[in-house]
């Protein structure tokens, strides 16, 4: 009885354990690559904007101040580690593709691309919208910070000549 026992478990391990089809098909991983953005700043531009206006306000003390920099500089926020790098400034800003440049002079989307660190690690790399502040914003847990205009180098920039 105990043989037929045992035989009987072994037939059935060998029916039902081999039951499964095993496939010797490669196993293929798919990994997304990000795209690179390719930044285009028109001569024009670079010749006829030379600085934007960064507000920057602190939600603990209910104070905000702005600060002019030049497109390329940088400057620090009074009281903390936050370090503002300004890279680009776009009057017009359009995204086409894997590209980023400026349709005209106009400053009908103006945004400009920042680099933003605190104490030597990057926390925010991107663009600030005037218009459109919300969109694409730096997150801090004090601090806000938001594109609040921009200087013309030459009073050929259309809106030097809007200022008169």
């Amino acid at each position: 009885m105990l043989n037929l026992v045992v035989s009987l478990s072994l037939l059935v391990v060998l029916l039902f354990g081999c039951s499964k089809q095993e496939t010797n098909a490669p196993v293929t991983k798919t990994v997304e690559k990000k795209t690179e953005l390719e930044v285009i700043v028109p001569e024009k531009v670079k010749a006829d904007w030379s600085a934007v206006k960064i507000k920057v306000t602190d939600k603990e003390n209910n104070s905000s101040a702005v600060y002019t920099v030049s497109v390329g500089g940088s400057f620090v926020v009074p009281g903390s580690g936050l370090k503002v790098e300004i890279k680009n400034f776009l009057p017009n800003f359009i995204m086409s593709g894997n590209r980023i440049t400026s349709r005209g002079l106009e400053t009908e989307n103006p945004a400009t691309q920042v680099v933003i660190s605190d104490n030597e690690q990057q926390l925010f790399s991107g663009w600030l919208f005037e218009k459109n502040p919300k969109s694409h914003n730096f997150v801090h847990p004090r601090y806000n910070l938001t594109l609040n205009g921009f200087v013309a180098t030459r009073r050929s920039a259309p809106e030097a000549a809007k200022k008169g």
